[in-house]
């Protein structure tokens, strides 16, 4: 029978420790009291016990680990943890310019009092003959100055990068969706996302990030409908 008062030692995790901690253990018993361990079959199962149990202690180790911030090391365990704090990790930037603008006229037409400025619409830089492209960031509308053939617009925000756009369709499912956007370089700060009503039905509604549990009521309705087969993302 095992001495009860024999206890087997677990703070060690290294596999030749566990294997000797097991040993130490067996002799203790009167069956294996005297008992030769080396070069028998018995020494194999114990080296499956010994490899079952850091097997283990590795896996868990690893494990606990990644369950907390200040020890995960893979990237999808940091954004796990993450989401609990409501903190974004950060993407890629576009370089941004504040400029104010002064356009001239050309004639055609009847002069307007002042014009439309799109979103989107797109600048040009050449720097030691390099070309960098900018796009407005939203619709701007420049007014005339005076009575004279210039119209000026202030604080035109330009953001550096090509504009993408990205059509997913949308399947009735009960578990959320996600939809991955197909570039790595993307602002993800400049990103708007329009959910189309139907692929017959263009109307389309503009989703709003929310930072907080607070009024949120009215987006929950609009988002518990299962038909939303079209999601835009620019």
């Amino acid at each position: 029978m095992a001495d009860v008062n024999s206890p087997l030692e677990i703070s060690d995790l290294d596999f030749d420790q566990i294997k000797t901690n097991l040993k130490k253990f067996l002799k203790t018993t009167n069956d294996f009291k005297d008992y030769d361990f080396e070069g028998s079959n018995l020494s194999t199962l114990i080296d499956l016990l010994a490899y079952n149990t850091f097997y283990n202690s590795y896996y868990l180790n690893m494990v606990g680990n990644e369950m907390f911030l200040d020890t995960a090391v893979l990237r999808e365990s940091l954004i796990s943890k993450s989401k609990e704090l409501n903190y974004i990790p950060q993407s890629a930037t576009s370089a941004a310019a504040i400029v104010n603008l002064l356009v001239e006229y050309d004639g055609t037409g009847t002069q307007p009092s002042q014009f439309n400025i799109p979103e989107k619409t797109k600048f040009t830089a050449s720097v030691d003959s390099k070309t960098y492209t900018f796009t407005t960031d939203k619709a701007y509308t420049a007014f005339q100055v005076g009575s004279t053939n210039h119209y000026s617009v202030d604080n035109v925000r330009l953001l550096e990068g090509e504009p993408l756009e990205f059509t997913f369709d949308a399947h009735d499912s009960s578990s959320p969706q996600r939809y991955v956007i197909p570039n790595d370089n993307v602002d993800i700060t400049t990103i708007k996302v329009f959910v189309q009503k139907s692929a017959s039905n263009l109307t389309k509604n503009q989703y709003t990030k929310k930072e907080n549990l607070l009024n949120l009521l009215q987006q929950v309705k609009y988002f518990s409908y299962k038909h939303l087969p079209v999601v835009n993302m620019k």
